[in-house]
């Protein structure tokens, strides 16, 4: 039997068909999701070259482009577009049908590799001619005919010579309108199917593409084999076929791409000639669901009856439209895209820790791009070469590739492209891409163009952007009985305790590594606030702390704002009645640019009058904000009458007359009181190295020893003589805001936990809930309703707050009495008890789970004496609360005789 010498250039993820007269050969790939830049050619398994000869999504402005004219497009009547490139260099034409109905569109069959069994039967006979006929006509015209399914495309081509173009033509146009699907030849196309599926699973490549795809895609149908499982794909019936084809092959779904010794214009009108009769139908493209951003580590094992290991690793990226795909390309390229790339040189030749390794960048035009790389090795070396592939990806975050490398990888990826697009086939296949995922036929041209616009610094980028710690998928193919080994995680451990040490300036900090997730959470927290702030001078504790993060000696505010925008981080500062603080986060590979700006605000805040009187101008719309607001409004006025002239008792934005008058001095002044090494917590929780940390913050606070002493803090609040009640009416608001203060702790009193359980049966914690919730929400009589204890340095109060309307008031004030007075008497039953132990227990679990929210709950334990390891045993000592202690806490603090009311309502 003849063997074709031509085979198309395929894209990523195909099934492909070669055929001979009637003889049909199949072979299956699975090398990634679309489109293969055509350097990935060199860096594939030779097994998977044939058939997996992969087509470049773009072109270039080579020489080659520009001797070319543009394709010519034009949309038929019916919706059939045609593409035409002339190309006059030799007497030959390819003709190419590409129709939208890869494995990812198949809705309803999903898995069952249906678009793929169109490959096989649809030149199996027509209304016009049997297959022998078909089959002849192809010979006649000294045909080279072919075929593949992908993801997205099911693609049927034909090349001959020129002077045959419309009789190739006309036998692609009978296919594609005329298809009878015989059940003879249907049922031998299964039985091959059957075999070709056999042949993927004896193979251990197609296996493992097979596993990562699965693995590393959780809802896109990319997850899905394009060949289908043999289960589903056994319960397709002649009934699916035919209602696929109806639905599936349409002219508005089907591109037809000519390219060769043609005249274009003629050609386009021969084209118009041979689809005329397709009548237009609305095509069934089913929309596809968006992949959730991965954030974890994903690992997948297969066992076969094999000697070496096979593994595939990859990150989620960008589809084909994205400006990324030039630098990841590059990347790739520089990676694992030749011999003399960085894995190949390190893990192949230099430490012999594997047979094969290869690395490639896949950008389909949808949204499914993977950047991979795959290796072959022993099956002692895996934990090896997990390792060794690490330390180079670690380092293309923080060092720019070389010019050398650089230069090279571009001048590779040119070559190989012009050397992949010299035939006609190819250059149909190309334009054909162009327009399926653009929608223009010449989108490709200035691919090298831009490949050899891309910088190190965009390398670097793409790096640190994509190829991330986290949030990558592992599949692996073992020798039988190799799985356990490697089901655990060869890499360090993910979490460790927090540990704290002391800088020799008396500064404390806190480290924890947790490399679950790629961020970094880096706070700072000193002892300041509302509280330690002169009393003629209110809110410049808050202004001092607005104004830290926005200029520095070494950075303007635009330039800080740009540079932490272009991380995707986040730098802000805060101040409120008890401390002063920097709350920041970061990706890990960022985290040491973070560090920096936040050593900067603490230590070179330069308080330009520029910035103190934006931000006077911004604190002054606060305030009025507060106002305009009734539940703000209402939460001051409790603080007012609660507090009276305490600090605690306004607002620390201060008030518009000093907020106006602050000046510059006043900054200056209460930073030097209150930026004192031994009054200062810092936080960093995150992907990091601990020893990394601790050495990096020595040096950066290694000249920062200043001494002093905080400001003395005012008299503790006095209590209420008796139960004391504020109201405002507004003009304007339809809700009434009502308040209740009883007195409270401070930060280190330990009766926190069962003022926690407390708080929990009353109205839940952090969530609605509770009594008051089920009395007062599930009878309609509130909007909201909720209870909190405000502990600080100095006591504070436990609030009951509501919203209801204006009639109701009374009634929602005598159940929360009411309810009030009932747990002062000890009236909760045992499962009312652990209940709300289990709601305190939770929420404070699900509070602390982020890397930021455990900094912050750290820096401030251990900044108020309470010790940085505290919140670890918070399950502990709340399963430990008693009835007893329940009571006990409502009867101590809970009293009406020194509480206070405030409501704010409508006029």
């Amino acid at each position: 039997m003849k063997q074709l010498k031509f085979f198309s250039v395929i894209p990523a993820a195909t099934v492909v068909c070669v055929a001979a007269g009637s003889f049909m050969s199949c072979a299956s790939a699975q090398e990634g999701t679309g489109f293969v830049k055509p350097a990935d050619i060199k860096s594939l398994p030779e097994s998977a070259k044939e058939a997996q000869k992969t087509a470049p999504p773009r072109a270039s402005t080579s020489k080659l482009a520009v001797a070319l004219p543009e394709p010519v497009k034009r949309i038929l009547p019916n919706g059939l577009t045609v593409l035409v490139l002339e190309n006059h260099a030799a007497p030959v034409v390819a003709v190419r049908a590409y129709v939208r109905t890869g494995s990812i569109y198949e809705g309803e069959h999903l898995g069952a590799g249906i678009s793929h069994l169109f490959e096989h039967v649809l030149g199996e006979g027509t209304t016009k001619q049997s297959k022998q006929q078909l089959d002849d006509e192809v010979q006649a015209i000294g045909g080279q005919s072919n075929a593949y399914t992908s993801y997205d495309v099911t693609v049927y081509h034909l090349t001959t010579a020129a002077q045959y173009f419309r009789r190739a033509l006309d036998i692609t146009a009978d296919e594609l309108q005329n298809a009878t699907f015989p059940d003879k030849e249907v049922k031998t196309q299964i039985g091959v199917i059957h075999k070709e599926m056999n042949m993927g699973a004896d193979d251990p490549d197609s296996e493992l593409y097979k596993l990562f795809y699965n693995t590393a895609f959780q809802v896109h149908p990319v997850r899905y084999p394009v060949i289908g499982y043999p289960e589903i794909f056994d319960k397709l019936t002649r009934e699916d076929i035919v209602n696929y084809y109806k639905t599936h092959y349409t002219p508005d779904n089907t591109v037809i791409s000519i390219a060769g010794d043609v005249n274009a214009n003629t050609a386009i009108d021969a084209a118009e000639a041979a689809f005329k009769s397709w009548e237009r139908r609305a095509p069934v493209t089913p929309t596809l669901p968006a992949e959730p951003t991965q954030t974890t580590r994903r690992r997948a094992i297969l066992e076969k009856d094999i000697r070496q290991t096979y593994m595939m690793m990859g990150w989620h990226t960008v589809p084909l439209q994205h400006p990324d795909l030039y630098a990841l390309d590059v990347l790739a390229q520089i990676v694992g895209g030749g011999e003399s790339s960085r894995l190949v040189r390190v893990l192949r030749e230099k430490q012999n820790l594997v047979t094969a390794i290869s690395a490639w960048s896949s950008t389909p035009n949808y949204n499914a791009g993977i950047f991979a790389i795959r290796a072959e090795m022993p099956p002692g070396n895996l934990p090896k070469v997990g390792t060794a592939i690490w330390n180079e990806t670690t380092k293309l975050w923080t060092e720019k590739v070389t010019p050398e490398e650089l230069h090279a990888a571009k001048r590779q990826i040119e070559s190989t492209f012009i050397f992949n697009n010299q035939d006609v086939a190819e250059q149909a296949e190309q334009i054909a891409y162009d327009e399926l995922g653009t929608g223009d036929p010449t989108f490709s041209r200035s691919y090298v163009e831009r490949i050899k616009a891309v910088t190190a610094e965009q390398v670097m980028a793409a790096a640190k952007k994509y190829l991330t710690r986290d949030g990558f998928s592992t599949a692996l193919v073992v020798p039988k009985g190799q799985g356990d080994k490697f089901s655990a995680s060869t890499t360090r451990a993910n979490v460790k305790p927090p540990q704290m040490v002391t800088l020799p300036n008396g500064m404390r900090l806190i480290i924890r590594e947790n490399h679950v997730s790629p961020t970094v959470s880096i706070v700072a927290q000193g002892l300041g606030g509302a509280r330690l702030e002169p009393a003629t001078k209110p809110g410049v504790a808050n202004m001092f702390a607005e104004l830290l993060t926005r200029s520095t000696r070494a950075h303007s505010y635009e330039e800080i704002a740009a540079k932490v925008d272009a991380m995707g981080g986040t730098l802000s500062s805060f101040s409120g009645y008890n401390s002063w603080g920097i709350d920041s986060a970061w990706l890990s590979h960022d985290w040491r640019t973070g560090f920096h700006l936040v050593v900067q605000a603490m230590l070179q805040p330069t308080f330009t009058n520029d910035d103190l009187s934006r931000v006077q101008q911004q604190t002054l719309a606060a305030l009025q904000q507060q106002d305009d607001e009734p539940e703000i409004a209402a939460g001051l006025l409790l603080r007012r009458t609660f507090f009276g002239n305490h600090p605690y008792g306004r607002t620390p934005l201060g008030t518009p007359y000093s907020v106006r008058t602050i000046k510059r001095e006043d900054l200056v002044d209460f930073w030097k009181k209150v930026m004192l090494p031994k009054d200062i917590v810092l936080s960093v929780y995150g992907d990091v190295d601990a020893g990394e940390v601790r050495r990096l913050a020595e040096e950066q606070f290694r000249s920062f020893n200043r001494t002093g002493k905080l400001p003395p803090p005012p008299a503790p609040p006095l209590a209420l003589a008796q139960f004391t009640t504020t109201e405002v009416k507004k003009p304007g608001i339809k809700q009434a805001v009502l308040y209740y203060g009883y007195p409270g702790i401070d930060i280190r009193n330990a009766d926190r936990y069962a003022i926690d359980v407390l708080d929990a049966a009353l109205s839940g914690s952090n969530l609605p809930g509770g009594r008051l919730h089920a009395r007062l929400r599930d009878n309609q009589l509130v909007y909201y309703v909720h209870a909190y204890d405000s502990p600080g340095l100095d006591p504070g109060m436990f609030v009951v707050y509501a919203g209801t309307n204006k009639d109701q008031v009374d009634e929602v004030k005598s159940i929360i009495t009411e309810e009030i007075k009932k747990v002062r008497e000890a009236d909760i039953s045992a499962e009312e008890l652990e209940r709300a132990k289990s709601m305190a227990i939770s929420a404070d679990a699900i509070e602390k789970q982020s890397n930021s929210a455990q900094a912050r709950v750290s820096t401030g334990d251990e900044l108020f004496g309470l010790g940085y390891r505290n919140g670890d045993s918070y399950a502990e000592r709340i399963n430990a609360i008693t009835l007893e202690d329940v009571r006990r806490v409502a009867e101590k603090y809970l009293r009406s005789d020194s509480a206070a009311f405030a409501v704010v309502q409508p006029e």
